[in-house]
């Protein structure tokens, strides 16, 4: 399984999200000769649009999302997140005619199209998971040697 590292740039469809600056960047159908606009919208926006994007394609509940950007703080969450979602659609709106994000009666938000992630962005699992038993195999021997020192 792959896993995408937090606050990384990535497109949907024709917009490049990038969370450092808060902004989308539209490219039109005639990128070439043209410069593409650029918008900024507020920084929880984002955090919710990538947040759907890193769970790509699943149906994402309103809690998990208001415990992920909002702390877990359900009373300013609920009514944010509703404001993020309509802004959000809202400034998407130049991708496509259709919808883009989702509201899945009783279950939450759901992203309609993929985004397309930078393959450095991209983190193995395996790979982490990996290195994590190294690093632990690592600090096992290194506490035993010093537990072994202290005890002779």
């Amino acid at each position: 399984m792959t896993t995408v590292k937090q606050g990384i740039k990535f497109e949907l469809g024709r917009c490049v999200v990038d969370p450092s600056d808060h902004s989308l960047r539209f490219h039109s159908l005639a990128e070439i000769t043209e410069a593409p606009s650029c918008i900024t919208v507020q920084p929880k926006f984002i955090e919710v649009l990538a947040y759907l994007a890193s769970r790509y394609p699943d149906v994402v509940s309103r809690e998990e999302i208001i415990e992920q950007i909002w702390d877990g703080n359900g009373y300013v969450g609920s009514k944010a997140l509703t404001n993020a979602i309509w802004h959000l659609r809202q400034q998407l709106k130049p991708i496509s005619t259709e919808p883009i994000i989702e509201t899945v009666r009783k279950s939450g938000y759901r992203l309609l199209i993929e985004p397309q992630y930078n393959a450095v962005d991209l983190v193995d699992d395996v790979d982490v998971l990996k290195q994590l038993q190294i690093r632990t195999e690592k600090l096992t021997i290194a506490l035993k040697r010093s537990w072994i020192t202290v005890v002779c």
